[in-house]
């Protein structure tokens, strides 16, 4: 058997150990040899510190790619991600970048979203990212809430420190411990009465429930007349719906005077007339235009309206009033009436007519005398 030099085995040597070195470049950079190829998406974030280069791209925590390059583009971070071929990514997901533990290393994490979404293609950019918690922001934020507890505590030790402190403590203790003393008592003092206003709230609901119960027929009836209140409000927005494609079409006289080209000019002439007639009004001409702009018919018009006003003042003082009155006489058994007519022609001036049915005045009486077969009868 042939005895290998010393060169030959330093040389067997640094082969192997430069396959093991390849074999671990791999295995570090995730890349495999004759393994599947990738395409790229890109995706925009406020912020991506803290992300580094060929950080890990995954799925429900599987690792599907990595981030190819981080660059700055209008003002954000552009990432490229590589992705395995044959990994789908819809159009509706989500990247977030994540932190593995508290203080672990950032990757950037896709939520899958609906099963229907179009998948991404070869240089398509996810358009739905999550900002991630800052965890300099977060700690910054921890250390300012640590000075406030800091300075609360410390508020709080000047005030209650030392032996004005002690008593102020001591003060409110005793006046919780009399507090509680005073609630127990008064507690013990009504306990009847609070016991009665239980039973009366029992009571109260018991017969709550009973009227209810008794009154559910005229609840049905009330849910009964709800139901056909709703039926006849149905019909009645179906009528309107029917009016308004009615009045779409043109049908009636709604309908014409909306869509009818002519009935529209017609209107149109019509207040184009109107316009016409106020312009001759305002400037005076007709009869109509002077009398609203002329001085000399708007002084005649008042003088004749104050001439009418007197006569119809003068004619309110002139007054005529007609009165009856009865008065009922014992003796006679009867009533004497009094009808009395009056005429006013001014306030301090009046004349009175009075006619009177007495039934004590002048009597007439008839006597009849007949005499039949010698028989005489006076009536």
């Amino acid at each position: 058997m042939p005895i290998l030099s010393s060169e030959a085995k330093v040389g067997i040597f640094v082969f192997i150990g430069m396959i093991i070195l390849a074999y671990m470049s791999t295995r570090v950079g995730n890349f495999k040899l004759g393994g599947q190829g990738v395409y790229e998406l890109c995706v925009f974030f406020d912020s991506a510190a803290g992300l580094a280069r060929d950080a890990a791209v995954e799925i429900a925590g599987v690792e599907v790619g990595t981030v190819r390059s981080i660059a700055l583009e209008r003002g954000k971070a552009r990432l490229v991600l590589a992705i395995q071929n044959g990994i789908e990514v819809g159009s509706d997901v989500q990247a977030a970048i994540r932190t593995k533990g508290m203080l672990g290393d950032k990757y950037l994490e896709i939520i899958l979203g609906s099963d229907t979404a179009v998948p991404l293609k070869d240089g398509d950019e996810i358009a739905n990212t999550v900002s991630a918690a800052d965890v300099d922001r977060l700690l910054n934020q921890l250390s300012e809430i640590g000075d406030d507890v800091k300075t609360v505590s410390g508020s709080f030790a000047g005030t209650l420190g030392g032996e004005e402190g002690k008593r102020s403590l001591q003060v409110i203790v005793n006046n919780l411990r009399e507090l509680t003393i005073s609630l127990n008592n008064t507690l013990r003092d009504n306990n009847e009465k609070i016991n009665e206003m239980i039973a009366n709230l029992t009571q109260f609901s018991r017969d709550l429930k009973e009227a209810g119960s008794s009154n559910k027929e005229n609840l049905n009836e009330i849910i009964g007349s709800v139901k056909e209140t709703s039926v006849h409000l149905e019909d009645t927005i179906v009528a309107l719906k029917d009016i308004v494609t009615r009045i779409n079409k043109g049908e009636g006289t709604v309908g014409k005077l909306i869509n009818e080209d002519e009935t529209v000019n017609n209107l149109n002439e019509s207040l184009g007339s109107l316009k016409e007639i106020s312009g001759k009004i305002n400037r005076g001409e007709g009869t109509v235009g002077k009398l609203i702009n002329e001085d000399e018919t708007i002084e005649n018009l008042n003088t004749t309206l104050t001439s009418i006003n007197d006569y119809l003042q003068k004619q309110d003082t002139f007054r005529t009033f007609m009165n009856y009155r009865g008065e009922y006489l014992f003796d006679c058994e009867d009533i004497k009436s009094y009808l009395s007519i009056g005429i006013q022609p001014k306030e301090d001036k009046y004349y009175l007519f009075e006619v009177i049915d007495d039934p004590a005045g002048k009597k007439t009486s008839k006597t009849t005398k007949t005499t039949v077969d010698g028989v005489t009868t006076v009536t």
